[in-house]
């Protein structure tokens, strides 16, 4: 009896520490996630910017 027990506890401390690392893992992907959807978001706006057309005012005052 006393070795099935220290089999099921060596079992369930094997079990929690890989919840632990695939939690940890876990937050690494989804920290690594949220940079690269920041970094798209910050090339799209950089875009965007770029291709802004000129202002509706300039073109009215240039027509007579």
């Amino acid at each position: 009896m006393a070795r099935i027990k220290l089999v099921l506890n060596e079992r369930r401390l094997a079990y929690q520490g890989a919840l632990k690392l695939a939690q940890q893992e876990a937050e690494v992907v989804e920290s690594n996630a949220d940079k690269e959807v920041l970094e798209f978001q910050k090339k799209l706006q950089r875009e965007a910017a770029s291709n802004v057309p000129p202002s509706s005012k300039t073109e009215e005052t240039a027509s007579p």
